[in-house]
C-alpha cells in the first residue's frame, strides 16, 4: 500500500542471547499492522515472555513512526516516542528486566532511549 494512503507501523522486540560458542544471537519478534498506532502489543507479549523465561535477554525495542503527508506541516527530524509510547515503554519489561535501548524511527531517521532516559518522558497516563 502506498504509505500516503495506509500508513503501516510496526513493532520490534529483539532479544539477544549469549552462548560459550558466540558473541550472541538475536531474536527478532516482528508485528504489523496496516494503521496508524499499533495498539495492543498482544500478540509479542507471550511468545517473548516465553523467551525471556529460556534465558534471552531484552536487547531492542524498535518502532515506526510515520509521516502523514496529508497534513500540515510534515515535520520532519528524529522521532521521539509519543506520550502512549513512553507509557507502554516505561511500563515495559519481562521478568523485570527492560530492554536495554527503545528505539523510534522512521525510516531515515532513529532516537534511541536508555531505560534511565524514558523514565523522563511524560507517559500518557501522567498528568
Amino acid at each position: 500500500h502506498p504509505m500516503e494512503t495506509l500508513p503501516t507501523e510496526f513493532l520490534a522486540f529483539i532479544l539477544r542471547r549469549s552462548d560459550g560458542l558466540n558473541q550472541g544471537r538475536l531474536k527478532i519478534w516482528f508485528y504489523t499492522v496496516d494503521q496508524p498506532g499499533i495498539g495492543k502489543i498482544g500478540p509479542l507479549k507471550g511468545p517473548v515472555e516465553t523467551d525471556v523465561k529460556a534465558g534471552w535477554m531484552p536487547f531492542l525495542n524498535l518502532h515506526n513512526h510515520n509521516f502523514f503527508f496529508d497534513q500540515t506541516p510534515v515535520v520532519p527530524g528524529v522521532p521521539w516516542p509519543s506520550a502512549i509510547d513512553a507509557q507502554l515503554m516505561k511500563n515495559l519489561s519481562f521478568e523485570n528486566l527492560p530492554f536495554e535501548t527503545t528505539a523510534v524511527t522512521n525510516g531515515l531517521m532513529t532516537s534511541h532511549l536508555r531505560p534511565d532516559e524514558l523514565k523522563r518522558l511524560r507517559a500518557a497516563d501522567e498528568p
